[in-house]
C-alpha cells in the first residue's frame, strides 16, 4: 500500500481523524494504554464524547485494545480524561498527556508510511496476477495442443515389444522383433513422450529425446518408512497403479512377457502387455506424478494428486 502524502503536524497541533485512521490502518497496539486511545479520540474530535460513540470509533479501526465503557473508572485523579456529569468523555488539552499522545501517533504513522514503501502497490500485485494468469491458460493451451504418448516395452534391459498409447486418441498400437523400428519412427511425432523410467526406456530404445517433454511416471521415492524399527516399504509402480488405480494386476511379471516371446506365443504377449499399457495410461489418467516441467523440459516427479484427462497440462501450468 503507498504512504499518503503530506508532511505530519506538529505536538502542538491536535490530531485529526485521518491522521487517526491511517495510524490505526492495521490496528491499535496492545502497548497503547486505554487512556491514550481516549485521548487520542478526543483530540481528533475535539469535543467531549459518550464512552459508546468513543468505542464505536476505535472498534471501526481495530479488533482489540484495551480501552473499555468502564475504562475511566480506574484513571487517577488529574488525569488528561475527565468524565462529565452528563456522563461524556472529556479531554484536557492542557494535559501533558495530550501532548505524549499526539507524538505517539505522529510515530506510529511514521513507522505505517515506512513499512508502506517497502510493500508493492495493490494494484501492480493485481496487474502482475492478471498476467500470471493469462501466461498461464497461454501455456496451458499450448500444452493441450502438444501429441502425447505413453510408451511401454519390455524387457527393460533389450526391449523386443513396444507398445504405444496416443493419449489424445485413445489408441494403443503394439511393435515386436523388427516392428519396433516403425514404432520409433512414430515416436518421432509425438512432443510429450511418457513412461517409467522414461530416460533410460528412450536410451534403450535409441531415441534421441532433443527438446521434447518427458513425462517421467516412476515412482520418485523408491522406499517409505514404516516405522522406528527401521521397517520399510517398497514402493513400485505396481503398488502404485494397485492402490491409486484399483487395478489388482497392473503390469505382468517381465519373466511370463519373455517366455511369450521364446515361445513365439504373440497373442499372448500382444494381450498381456496391451493391458499393462492400459495400467499405465490408468496411471497417466490418475495425474499421480504429473508435475511441471522442469528447466531442462523434462517432469519432475512430485506427488501432485491430479485426476482427470487433462492432468498432464493442469499441472504443466503451474
Amino acid at each position: 500500500m503507498r504512504p499518503d502524502s503530506g508532511p505530519l503536524r506538529a505536538p502542538d497541533q491536535r490530531l485529526t481523524v485521518a491522521e487517526l485512521d491511517e495510524a490505526w490502518r492495521e490496528g491499535i497496539s496492545n502497548s497503547w494504554s486505554a487512556q491514550r486511545i481516549a485521548v487520542s479520540v478526543l483530540d481528533a474530535h475535539d469535543q467531549a464524547m459518550s464512552p459508546d460513540d468513543v468505542l464505536a470509533f476505535v472498534a471501526a479501526r481495530s479488533q482489540w485494545s484495551l480501552l473499555r465503557s468502564d475504562s475511566a473508572q480506574y484513571w487517577r485523579g488529574g488525569a488528561a480524561v475527565r468524565v462529565r456529569d452528563d456522563g461524556r468523555w472529556a479531554l484536557d488539552q492542557m494535559h501533558e498527556a495530550v501532548r505524549s499522545a499526539r507524538v505517539a501517533v505522529r510515530e506510529r504513522i511514521t513507522v505505517v508510511r515506512r513499512w508502506a514503501e517497502m510493500r508493492p502497490d495493490p494494484s501492480f500485485i493485481a496487474a502482475n496476477q492478471r498476467r500470471v494468469e493469462r501466461e498461464r491458460a497461454a501455456h496451458g493451451d499450448e500444452l493441450a495442443r502438444m501429441r502425447r504418448v505413453l510408451i511401454h516395452a519390455s524387457p527393460i534391459a533389450r526391449p523386443e515389444a513396444v507398445v504405444l498409447v496416443d493419449v489424445a486418441e485413445r489408441t494403443i498400437s503394439t511393435f515386436i522383433g523388427s516392428q519396433i523400428a516403425q514404432a520409433i519412427q512414430l515416436v518421432a511425432g509425438y512432443e510429450i513422450l511418457g513412461a517409467i523410467g522414461v530416460r533410460e526406456l528412450l536410451r534403450r530404445l535409441s531415441i534421441e529425446p532433443g527438446d521434447r517433454r518427458l513425462a517421467e511416471l516412476g515412482p520418485p521415492q523408491r522406499t517409505k518408512q514404516l516405522n522406528k524399527r527401521g521397517g520399510a516399504l517398497a514402493i513400485t509402480s505396481k503398488l502404485l497403479v494397485q492402490g491409486s488405480c484399483g487395478i489388482s494386476r497392473p503390469f505382468a511379471d517381465e519373466r511370463t512377457l519373455v517366455n511369450y516371446l521364446r515361445k513365439g506365443e504373440q497373442a499372448k504377449l500382444r494381450r498381456r502387455l496391451e493391458a499393462d499399457a492400459k495400467s499405465l495410461y490408468a496411471l497417466y489418467q490418475y495425474g499421480l506424478y504429473m508435475a511441471p516441467f522442469d528447466s531442462a523440459g523434462a517432469f519432475s516427479t512430485r506427488c501432485c494428486l491430479l485426476r482427470g484427462s487433462t492432468a498432464m497440462s493442469q499441472c504443466c501450468m503451474t
